[in-house]
């Protein structure tokens, strides 16, 4: 049989030049588009804000009173100042602890608990009703009861921030843990593994994804609690900095001390996705641009 026209030792674009052409100029104005798409999206992110920003400076002071709104200019240099004398960095530490430590407690108690409840059934049935019932109490109705058992030192904001991540951490690990497939389960158990390398090579890899989605979720509540604690009877933090601010009429301050929030929230959030990469290098994502 004559080589080139053999199917086992040639292809069809080893056949055809042309072909082979313009698949691989296919492929380079599909890489080339993705780029420019990319650069676009970079170029919108750089944009959007600074539009937002002119529009805020522009509407100060024209259509709406400076004493409502403040200004763009007005809250960077009242930030700066707050930075040049140490008031950011002492709220902001304070604030973040708060957060990191009620949301590194509330976290790992959510996701023991999810693993327990999650392949103990008769755990799950005597001890998931009660958490229902405590899940649909508003937690930051919790406050009064904290502040008589802990006062209003930080421990009353760690626990409230922990107590808002647990419902959401739980709950989501609790649907990965549910959603593992039996028949992983009963192959590694045919194989003779133990209880804990079941939880270690198939439960945490298979729901992997819904704890870091809870976690991820849980970042702005746990910031969330934090300040709130601070706004109503904290001496310190940013919330204390809110309330001092919203005490003074000072607008500018009170959304300053909002931006900063937001950094806060931001650098826990960047923490917890870092986490995940780490952890989660078993898994390989295949992603393709889309048009």
């Amino acid at each position: 049989m004559n080589d080139r026209t053999s199917p086992a030792t040639d292809s069809v674009p080893d056949q055809d030049p042309a072909l082979r052409a313009r698949i691989e100029q296919g492929r380079r104005e599909t890489i080339a588009a993705w780029r420019r798409q990319r650069q676009w999206v970079w170029v919108g992110k750089i944009l959007f804000p600074l539009a937002f920003l002119g529009l805020w400076q522009y509407a100060s002071d024209r259509w709406i009173d400076p004493f409502f709104v403040s200004n763009p200019v007005d809250v960077a240099i009242r930030l700066w100042e707050w930075l040049l004398d140490g008031t950011i960095v002492g709220t902001a530490i304070e604030t973040l602890l708060s957060a990191a430590y009620g949301f590194l407690l509330g976290g790992a108690v959510g996701i023991v608990l999810a693993l327990l409840l999650g392949r103990i059934f008769w755990l799950d049935e005597i001890i998931r009703p009660f958490l229902t019932a405590l899940y649909s109490l508003p937690r930051l109705a919790l406050v009064p009861l904290f502040i008589i058992w802990l006062g209003i030192g930080a421990a009353m904001k760690i626990t409230l921030t922990s107590v808002i991540v647990f419902f959401i951490v739980f709950y989501t690990t609790y649907a990965g843990v549910r959603d593992v497939p039996a028949s992983l389960i009963n192959l590694l158990r045919t194989m003779g593994a133990s209880r804990f390398d079941i939880v270690r090579k198939v439960i945490l890899p298979s729901a992997g994804v819904f704890m870091f989605t809870g976690l991820q979720v849980s970042v702005p509540y746990a910031v969330t609690g934090a300040v709130f604690g601070e706004l109503v009877v904290g001496s310190s933090g940013l919330g204390w900095l809110l309330r001092r601010s919203q005490n003074n009429l000072d607008s500018t301050g009170v959304f300053a001390g909002l931006i900063v929030i937001m950094c806060v929230a931001g650098a826990i959030s960047f923490c917890v996705t870092m986490l995940q990469r780490l952890t989660s290098k078993w898994r390989m994502e295949v992603s393709a641009p889309v048009m």
